[in-house]
């Protein structure tokens, strides 16, 4: 077992930064090939890789489900790491037996094909791994089954999938398992869907999110207007990828509070709000014709408004508005979508360490961006 009393501050930063830099990992024993090591508080598990790669055999274990996703990600694209990373959650379920039922045991990619012949009775011939997101997993099984392995619980927007495809929207439900559930564990199966990403295209954008906002009247919350950015950022505020920042960091923090709080006495028409309808969620056909509309895991009922936040990313928003066939939206809660998704966005990186450039891209860059494109619109 390698034991650690902790990194002196300089070294910590290091480790955030870079894989495995030299002075922390000076610290480690000389040789391991062959030693068994279990790497305690593991975090994404760059120390237990860089062993790993060393020739020791490592379990890695840390309490975050979060950073012991990511572990997983980083171990399956590192050839030869070989660190076996889902103790951490078997930790925590038997931490939670004592106080309530015990949670099912979360899937790991080696046991992927186990799960699925006994789940759904699908022998699987080959597993490849799909482009996934900060809250799931992804794999492609015989071309045939997509496979979304959540960090956390399937979401409950399942069950809405089958209505809305009887209404005439091109979603995808999920397969049942052999049991009749619409997900095992915390994963679910569904058909693969042939085609590719739409192009960028405003006008194609807009049609698709007036399609989807027709329809009001389906089993779904309404949405709360909870942010948990706002509370992270805040105590997250002297995190080295923001703390250069931090005062403008704040301002907009304080304003989406702000905002949240007019958008709450602000009462809209609430319709079926996808929440992340942009990018490889729409898929198309050869001839350009939107087939599927995908993850529809943070569906709610909501303002329009809400499903507009690209508005900040979209050059073209004109022609996205036009195509859409509305302008008289309410600045109160478009204000909070703009403003809330780049914020998120932030939130979401800083949180897991990962994708530092996307804190520019996709936080910094959009609050410089958020007055112009209000102005814009109205």
């Amino acid at each position: 077992m390698v034991r650690a009393t902790g990194y002196p501050r300089p070294q910590r930063r290091l480790l955030r930064q870079r894989d495995c830099d030299p002075e922390p990992v000076a610290l480690l024993p000389g040789e391991v090939r062959g030693d068994r090591v279990l790497d305690l508080a593991c975090g994404h598990g760059r120390i237990s890789r860089y062993l790993a790669e060393r020739g020791a055999v490592v379990t890695a274990v840390d309490l975050s489900v979060n950073l012991l996703a990511r572990a997983r990600d980083l171990e399956s694209s590192t050839p030869g790491a070989g660190v076996l990373c889902d103790l951490a959650e078997r930790a925590v379920n038997a931490r939670r037996s004592v106080s309530g039922p015990r949670e099912p045991c979360r899937v790991h990619v080696r046991d992927l094909a186990a799960c699925l012949e006994r789940d759904y009775g699908i022998v699987a011939r080959s597993i490849e791994r799909h482009t996934g997101g900060f809250e799931a997993s992804a794999f492609v099984v015989d071309g045939s089954w997509f496979v979304k392995v959540w960090r956390r619980d399937p979401p409950a927007n399942l069950t809405v999938l089958d209505e809305l495809a009887q209404r005439g929207l091109p979603v995808v439900p999920p397969v049942r398992t052999t049991d009749g559930q619409l997900a095992a564990s915390t994963y679910a199966v569904y058909p693969f869907v042939r085609g590719q990403p739409a192009p960028e295209d405003p006008a194609l954008l807009g049609r698709t999110l007036r399609r989807v906002h027709a329809i009001t009247d389906v089993e779904l919350a309404h949405t709360t207007l909870d942010e948990w950015c706002v509370d992270f950022l805040r105590d997250h505020i002297e995190h080295p990828w923001i703390v250069d920042r931090r005062d403008k960091l704040a301002a907009a923090v304080d304003r989406l509070q702000s905002v949240i709080d007019r958008a709450r006495r602000t009462e809209v028409p609430h319709v079926l709000v996808h929440h992340d309808l942009y990018g490889d969620n729409l898929i198309v056909d050869d001839d350009g014709d939107v087939i599927a509309i995908l993850d529809w895991d943070h569906a709610s009922l909501a303002p329009r408004e809400h499903d507009l936040w690209m508005l900040i990313d979209e050059e073209r928003s004109d022609r996205l508005l036009a195509a859409y066939g509305s302008r008289d939206l309410n600045a109160t809660h478009l204000e909070y979508a703009l403003l809330a998704r780049a914020l998120r966005d932030l939130a979401a990186r800083v949180q897991d360490d990962v994708d530092q450039p996307g804190v520019e891209q996709w936080g910094f860059r959009r609050l410089d961006r958020l007055d112009e494109v209000l102005d814009q619109v109205r």
